[in-house]
């Protein structure tokens, strides 16, 4: 008898441990997943994020049989430029269930003032998603090429509206006159919206802007793109900073959009995480989606996007002097 109630205290406690094993297994992702964005809702970025959302879940499914979870909670943490969704990023615990945004486009100016307060490379990189086009445009009665911008500069001042002072446009902005040798007075205002507003009312006869935000102006025929920092144009009449023979500004005049984990991210979740952002950005729907609403899909996945943003650090990094001597 005694020897039979070992055996059943036994058994009883490896059924036990053998519970408690497949519970701690459960499969991922077993519930919700919250993406920290730090933007504003309603921003391009965010508009992205919550399109993509629902393929995410689809394909974590699909990826991962068996597993409950997977929808994806946009959580909008802008406090402080976004430092507080930064930091919430950082400190999660990395077990896949907490993710977060990043795009290189905020860094610039920690990085300008060597005061970036996070190892951004630290963190575990799982898609460069999207990246933005800068471009250099003028109103519709404005110049007709950006030859007859470097003619008018021979004549007088040409005044360019650059975005908020020390923030990307501008920054950009100060690249592009330094590396073409060109002088174009620079304007500064709060933000994109005050830019076109004064490019329309003719305050400006330029503005230095990021391609998504003027869709609108451009199906209106209101303004027109003279610069585009690209390698191709399909705007008509344009020409772009490669063919001016500057392909690096093309590569680093740009706000990449990435999607992160906290550093030392859970291997198994990683893996699911990867194969599951691969289909979701290759969706047809979801490809038709991005291309009708301009987004450019950049598709570089795990230690390339890691690779993308330490490439895009060091350009900034060396243009650090030039771009600290306009804000002494």
């Amino acid at each position: 008898m005694k020897r039979r109630n070992i055996l059943i205290t036994f058994f009883l406690a490896l059924a036990f441990t053998v519970g408690s094993a497949s519970e701690a297994k459960e499969t991922y992702p077993s519930e919700k997943i919250t993406l920290v964005v730090p933007y504003k809702a309603g921003g391009g970025y965010d508009i992205y994020l919550r399109a993509l959302s629902p393929y995410l879940t689809r394909y974590l499914k699909e990826v991962s049989p068996g597993a409950k979870g997977g929808e994806i909670m946009i959580k909008n943490e802008y406090a402080s430029a976004g430092r507080k969704g930064y930091m919430m990023t950082f400190n999660a615990k990395p077990d896949g269930y907490t993710l977060g945004a990043v795009g290189s486009g905020s860094l610039i100016e920690g990085i300008i003032e060597q005061k970036v307060e996070f190892d951004f490379t630290k963190l575990t990189f799982l898609v460069l998603a999207n990246a933005s086009r800068k471009a250099i445009i003028t109103r519709k009665d404005g110049f007709n090429s950006w030859k007859e911008v470097l003619q008018a500069l021979q004549k007088g001042p040409v005044k360019m509206a650059a975005g908020s002072f020390g923030r990307t446009n501008h920054s950009c902005s100060i690249i592009t006159n330094e590396v073409l040798g060109t002088k174009i007075k620079l304007i500064n205002f709060p933000g994109t919206a005050e830019s076109l507003n004064a490019l329309v009312r003719g305050d400006v006869q330029l503005a230095f802007v990021d391609e998504e935000p003027i869709q609108g102006l451009l199906a209106s025929k209101e303004v027109k793109v003279l610069l585009l920092f690209d390698t191709e144009s399909e705007y008509p009449g344009s020409v772009t900073i490669t063919e001016l023979g500057h392909p690096e500004l093309a590569e680093n005049f740009t706000d990449m959009r990435f999607i992160v984990g906290p550093p030392k991210l859970d291997e198994e979740a990683k893996n699911i995480l990867l194969a599951a952002l691969k289909k979701a950005q290759n969706d047809r729907d979801f490809v038709n989606w991005a291309k009708n609403h301009k987004y450019r899909l950049v598709n570089l996945f795990g230690k390339e996007a890691q690779t993308a943003l330490i490439n895009f650090i060091d350009f900034y990094e060396k243009w650090r002097p030039a771009l600290k001597k306009y804000r002494e």
